[in-house]
C-alpha cells in the first residue's frame, strides 16, 4: 500500500458539515426529525451569496441523512427585508412605464367619484 493510500485510510478528509451534523446529534441527542431551516430576504439582484445561505444548510442536511437520520429542510424566501438599494435598471423600467402609470391613475382617478357613489 502507498503512503499516500495510508494516509487516506487513517486520516479522512471530514467535511465541515460532517463536523457540524455530529454536533447537532451530541447536543440535541437522538430525535425523530432533525428540522434545519434556510431562508433569504433578497432586496435587488439575487447573488452568490444568497446561494450559500442555503447551500450550507443544505450540506448539513445531507450529512444527518448520511448519519441515518430523518431530516426536514425548511427553506423560505420572502420579500419583506428592507429595501437597501435601487436596483441599476430600475430608472428605465419607470421610465418606460411612467406614461402608462400616469394614464392608469389618471383614469382610476376620474372614476373615483362615480365608484365611491359620491
Amino acid at each position: 500500500m502507498s503512503e499516500q493510500s495510508k494516509n487516506k485510510t487513517q486520516n479522512p478528509l471530514i467535511h465541515w458539515a460532517d463536523m457540524t451534523a455530529d454536533r447537532i446529534c451530541r447536543q440535541l441527542g437522538d430525535k425523530e426529525t432533525y428540522t434545519v431551516a434556510s431562508g433569504i430576504t433578497p432586496s435587488g439582484t439575487v447573488h452568490f451569496g444568497n446561494f450559500r445561505e442555503v447551500i450550507t444548510v443544505d450540506f448539513v442536511a445531507r450529512a444527518l441523512r448520511a448519519r441515518g437520520k430523518k431530516v426536514r429542510f425548511i427553506f423560505s424566501w420572502d420579500d419583506y427585508d428592507t429595501f437597501r438599494k435601487i436596483p441599476k435598471n430600475i430608472e428605465r423600467l419607470i421610465n418606460s412605464h411612467t406614461k402608462k402609470i400616469n394614464h392608469d391613475l389618471a383614469f382610476f382617478l376620474i372614476r373615483l367619484p362615480r365608484i365611491l357613489h359620491l
